[in-house]
C-alpha cells in the first residue's frame, strides 16, 4: 500500500471508526513518517477527548462584562441586542461555528494541496536529474 492510500485512512483508524487490517497495519509497521503521522491523530484524538473534563461554565455576567469592555457607539448597542436576544445569540454561535468549519476545511485542503505539489516537484526533480545524468554520460 502507498503512503497515501494509508494516510487518507489515518482519520478513521485514529478515530477508532475503521480498524486498521491488512496492508495499511503492514504500511504503518513498515513506515516511520505514516506511524508518526497516526501517532499525532492519535495524540489529537486523545487531547480533544480530555478536552470534557476541563470544561468550565461562564459566569452569568459574562456578556455583559464582554460587552463593556467594547468600544461605545454602535457595536456596544447591536452586541447588547444579540445578548438579549436568544435567537439572534443562536444564529451567530451557529455563523461562528461554520466560520471555523470552513477556516478547518480550508487548511486541510492546503495542506493536501502543498503535500501534493511537493510530491510532483521531487518527481519532476527526480526526472530532470535523471536526463542530465544520461546527458553528461553521452
Amino acid at each position: 500500500m502507498r503512503c497515501e492510500d494509508v494516510r487518507a485512512l489515518l482519520p478513521e483508524m485514529a478515530g477508532g471508526r475503521l480498524h486498521p487490517a491488512g496492508r495499511a497495519e503492514a504500511h504503518l509497521a513498515g513506515c516511520a513518517a505514516c506511524a508518526l503521522e497516526y501517532a499525532r491523530f492519535r495524540s489529537v484524538i486523545e487531547g480533544l477527548g480530555s478536552l470534557a473534563d476541563h470544561i468550565e461554565e461562564p459566569s452569568a455576567d459574562l456578556p455583559e462584562r464582554i460587552i463593556a469592555g467594547l468600544p461605545s457607539g454602535r457595536l456596544r448597542v447591536v452586541a447588547s441586542r444579540v445578548a438579549a436576544n436568544d435567537q439572534a445569540r443562536v444564529a451567530l454561535l451557529s455563523l461562528g461555528g461554520a466560520a471555523i468549519g470552513a477556516v478547518a476545511v480550508g487548511l486541510l485542503w492546503w495542506r493536501r494541496t502543498r503535500r501534493a505539489l511537493g510530491e510532483a516537484t521531487a518527481s519532476v526533480q527526480a526526472t530532470v536529474g535523471t536526463a542530465v545524468r544520461s546527458e553528461t554520460a553521452v
